[in-house]
């Protein structure tokens, strides 16, 4: 049994392709394998054989045990085919060392390979009720997103309540009501401008949905609780500050000041910017919108 396990590893090996760092990442035993590298330099063959590596090493794994997610769509497709040409590779080299391939790839379907939203829509979908989440839910696909807030663009300049009443829900159709109807708030909107006033909002709906909050909990909160609630998320800064000058950047750095590619340059120079910077609240919420806004969004 020994012997016939050393086989069918050299047999692996010899499937692989790629540099010695990439060899690496394919078959490290860690629980946590991260891999930095910029655009062009072999992530996707990587990741595809990593995965068929962790078929071929573990006869009882299978392909719906592993997870892959990508960013977009296309990537998720290039990924998928990229694996299943990876496992016919291999199988058609070492269908005696390795015989449970075969199967592996008539399977390859269940595999779960597919965008960070997808994902999350499955779940959502299987177990919305028990996540309090209606599961009829849905992703608002990007132009449909970008037509939504031109929309509210100009319906907060015309300050239309017929129009709102199109795109929201009767209960956000009182409260824009209640909103218009205030002394003050044309001059406000004529100040700010409703295009200035519709990306404020966009960027506050989407900051707390990163924290897992909604529209409604900020409009339900006194000025006190919203305070509060700002104070409250500091120990978040802390956390994102602590965890990357003390494991993340100590990590990748050489990376970053010798070849960090043009995807991390901008990271590159956000390390250079706060390495030896004093950690009070005002420079660690700096930092962590540099980080997420600049460092890591591409």
């Amino acid at each position: 049994m020994i012997s016939d396990r050393a086989d069918t590893l050299s047999t692996m090996y010899g499937n692989l392709k790629g540099l010695p760092e990439q060899l690496e990442a394919v078959t490290s035993l860690s629980p946590l394998t991260v891999v930095s590298a910029g655009a062009g330099t072999g992530k996707t063959q990587t990741l595809s054989q990593r995965f068929a590596w962790l078929l071929s090493a573990d006869k009882t794994c299978t392909a719906d045990e592993i997870l892959v997610l990508t960013f977009t769509e296309k990537a998720a497709r290039e990924m998928k085919d990229r694996i299943k040409d990876t496992l016919v590779e291999w199988n058609g080299r070492s269908e005696k060392e390795i015989p449970h391939l075969k199967s592996r790839i008539e399977r390859i379907d269940d595999a779960n390979i597919s965008t960070i939203h997808s994902f999350a829509m499955k779940i959502i979908r299987e177990s919305g009720l028990t996540l309090n989440i209606d599961p009829r839910a849905s992703i608002v696909s990007k132009p449909a997103e970008e037509l939504w807030w031109r929309t509210f663009s100009e319906m907060i300049g015309t300050l239309s309540l017929p129009r709102i009443n199109m795109i929201v829900s009767e209960k956000w159709a009182e409260r824009a009501q209640d909103l218009f109807s205030e002394e003050h708030f044309k001059d406000f909107v004529n100040y700010y401008g409703p295009e200035k006033l519709a990306e404020i909002s966009r960027n506050a709906s989407e900051k707390l949905g990163s924290f897992g909050r909604t529209p409604d909990d900020l409009w339900d909160q006194s000025p006190e609780e919203l305070l509060s609630d700002v104070m409250s998320g500091e120990h978040i800064f802390a956390e994102i500050w602590d965890t990357w000058h003390e494991a993340v950047f100590p990590a990748i750095r050489a990376e970053l000041r010798e070849n960090p590619g043009k995807n991390l340059e901008r990271l590159r120079d956000i390390d250079y910017e706060y390495c030896g910077a004093e950690a009070d609240p005002e420079v660690r919420r700096s930092f962590a919108s540099a980080l997420l806004e600049e460092g890591i969004s591409t």
